[in-house]
């Protein structure tokens, strides 16, 4: 099933991704987030947190600590 771009009208039958950083107003923090866009108009239709780097990030750190508490 697609849907229409809302801006240019075109179906969408695929996404263009890009990798962003994600912060709030108020704290220093960043994350690595994907935005997703309009193959045809480049609008963008959503953003979310990018869950491969999320789930990487999180091996990462989990290895580390566990190397860190073995030693």
């Amino acid at each position: 099933m697609t849907g229409r771009c809302p801006k240019c009208g075109q179906f969408v039958y695929r996404l263009i991704y890009h990798s962003v950083d994600a912060s709030s107003l108020t704290s220093p923090v960043t994350w690595r987030a994907i935005t997703l866009q309009c193959p045809h108009c480049y609008t963008v239709l959503g953003a979310q947190l990018d869950p491969i780097a999320i789930k990487s990030d999180t091996v990462r750190e989990t290895a580390a600590e566990v190397k860190r508490q073995l030693r």
